[in-house]
């Protein structure tokens, strides 16, 4: 608040002397004061000094209760930080109470003119004095109160305090997005947690609004929220944009059709890109000039993408100069971005090179196959290999980003330029988990339909007559290997877990949209009944045997089973040929023996047609 800065350690303590408050009243007010200066500073200076900002304050017409130059050198709490409150409640508040009533006068112009004949008798239109609109009256609290209704009253926002009704955080984020809509998502914060939505509310606040974070969560979010305090930081929206609406919708006169709204930003961009395009230090050196250019250029992009899908009645060839011209401010955009990273002290500057490497790598793409097969998910794991070795990086870039942001050179920087770099790093972060969650996902579908055609494909090649006995052994032998040794039910039953798993986690933070979510869901059914299908086919498989089929099903693992009992037929009925073909032989020698030998011989006949029927 000083050159060189004053440091405040203690409140109390440190405005005892009188120094400090009359340094902060100076750079609140912009006027000069006297100040008793000097190694040797006793009380008398001390009394004087604070004697100085008390009177200065009444020159304001600021109310002062029972506060003497006394009681501040003493450091009586409650008077100085009731003190502090009512410097606040001005300087914060009711000096804004001016510009309030320059916008409420501005505002009702065209209704004075238009009621100028007939508003007295004489026909003059009332003074200006006399239209001060109501929220510019009432004192500091209630201007600040009308100024938060006006800001929010599109949003549905009932506020009636500066205490529970701003405890959600709704109201702050309708604040945020009035004053700039391409800052904050309404709908993203209605899904989040309390706590949730007012620590975003308040980083975007700072980051692109220029709030200082007075209040965290726990200051709001909690049964009677202070009142001062809340005060206080909207206070700051007040002080820095006393008409909200005007910064995202900025009055141009009349009212612009969509045609001309599109040759507008035509214009728009031509100038900036030409202008960019001319940019040297020190302008280019400035963050701040980058950072309102390259806001600008994003709120009128979002409305040119608009517009785009309106179906206006614009030429060809406008719509393919400005995408043109789009893309070459974006380009100097990014130029310029890099010559503010080029400057910056290390270690702040190998993070900006790692995070422009790391959008560079995102904004790539994966253009991975559609065909599930094995040379897919070689290129999906490659992929995953690649994305983790790069992105395991983060946490060390990240503890970098600290490290630098405490060191002296860093202090140099603007604010909003370190805050600029941490968002960058926090969006890679969000884009580099929906990345991996993506190829997660394909990697676990290609793996799981390539499993389901090799299972379908053995159960078509299964699905077959037995036939000899070579066949039947090959068979068993396959289904022992494949589906026995490999446990290929309880395989394929943790395979589907793990699917769904990955599955739920990309609809919930790969930024899934609802079309791609009912594909993903679409597949997970699906594959559900195929390999239901697949594994009553493996337990139940209609089996086939002697050049017929079996019509019956058994439970269990019936290919199985039945194999081993055709092939011990198949090995019965060679040993029992083997037999007959030996006793065929010794039957066609007895054919010339004596009748009684015959007759004992061939009465085993009957036995062997029942062994060969069997």
């Amino acid at each position: 608040m000083h050159q060189p800065p004053m440091q405040m350690h203690s409140l109390i303590e440190d405005l005892k002397d009188g120094s400090r408050l009359l340094a902060l009243l100076q750079v609140l007010s912009g006027q000069k004061l006297p100040v008793e200066r000097g190694r040797i500073l006793k009380r008398a200076h001390f009394l004087s000094n604070a004697n100085t900002a008390l009177q200065f304050l009444h020159s304001k017409n600021i109310k002062l209760v029972n506060i003497n130059p006394s009681d501040i050198v003493d450091g009586r709490p409650a008077v100085v930080l009731g003190l502090i409150w009512t410097v606040i409640l001005y300087f914060q508040i009711e000096e804004n109470t001016r510009v309030l009533e320059q916008l409420a006068r501005r505002s009702s112009v065209t209704g004075q003119e238009a009621r100028s004949a007939t508003a007295t008798p004489t026909g003059t239109a009332p003074s200006a004095g006399a239209q001060a609109s109501p929220a510019a009256r009432g004192g500091a609290r209630r201007t600040l109160l009308n100024w938060a209704r006006t800001a929010t009253r599109s949003y549905g926002i009932d506020i009636n305090d500066f205490g529970s009704s701003w405890r959600d955080g709704k109201a702050f984020v309708a604040i945020v997005h009035c004053i700039n809509p391409t800052c904050i998502d309404v709908n993203a914060t209605e899904r989040m947690a309390t706590q949730e939505r007012l620590d975003k509310v308040f980083k975007v606040a700072e980051e692109d609004l220029g709030i200082a974070r007075l209040l965290d969560a726990e200051d709001v979010n909690v049964r009677d929220p202070d009142e001062k305090s809340i005060m206080t930081y909207v206070a700051q929206f007040l002080h820095k944009y006393p008409d909200p609406k005007a910064v995202a919708q900025p009055a141009t006169g009349a009212a612009r059709s969509p045609g001309q709204e599109v040759n507008e930003i035509a214009d728009w961009v031509a100038r900036t890109r030409q202008a960019l395009s001319a940019l040297r230090p020190p302008q280019q050196d400035d963050f701040m000039s980058f950072k309102s250019v390259k806001n600008d250029a994003s709120e009128r992009y979002l409305r040119y993408e608009k517009l785009k899908t309106l179906g206006l009645q614009v030429p060809g060839h406008v719509w393919t100069r400005v995408d043109e011209e789009w893309n070459s401010l974006e380009r100097l955009l990014s130029e310029w971005q890099s010559h503010l990273d080029s400057r910056l002290p290390e270690p702040l500057l190998s993070v900006v090179q790692w995070i422009t490497g790391a959008e560079t790598f995102l904004e790539a793409g994966d253009d991975a196959p559609t065909e599930a097969d094995e040379r897919t998910a070689k290129l999906l794991t490659a992929s995953l290999e690649e994305h983790m070795s790069f992105f395991g990086e983060l946490p060390r870039v990240e503890a970098e980003l600290r490290r630098g942001a405490q060191l002296p050179a860093a202090a140099q920087l603007p604010p909003q330029q370190l805050a600029h770099i941490d968002k960058r790093l926090k969006a890679v972060r969000g884009q580099a988990h929906r990345r991996w969650v993506r190829l997660k996902y394909l990697e676990h579908r290609c793996c799981i339909i390539a499993f389901l055609i090799l299972m379908e494909g053995r159960v078509r090649a299964w699905t077959v007559k037995l036939g000899h006995q070579p066949r039947v052994e090959q068979m068993l032998h396959e289904y022992q290997t494949f589906v026995s040794d490999r446990n290929v039910f309880h395989e394929f039953e943790q395979a589907f877990i793990e699917m769904k798993q990955v599955a739920d986690a990309f609809v919930k933070e790969g930024g899934v949209g609802p079309q791609e979510k009912e594909v993903v869901v679409h597949f997970i059914n699906e594959v559900g009944e195929r390999w239901r299908s697949v594994s009553v086919e493996l337990q139940c498989l209609p089996l086939h045997a002697r050049g017929g089929e079996i019509p019956g099903r058994a439970s269990g693992n019936a290919l199985f089973k039945f194999s081993l009992s055709v092939l011990s037929c198949w090995k019965k009925f060679s040993q029992g040929s083997e037999a007959l073909s030996s006793w065929m032989d010794t039957a066609e020698t007895m054919v010339t023996q004596s009748e009684e030998q015959k007759l004992e011989f061939f009465q085993d006949v009957p036995s062997w047609l029942a062994i060969m029927c069997d």
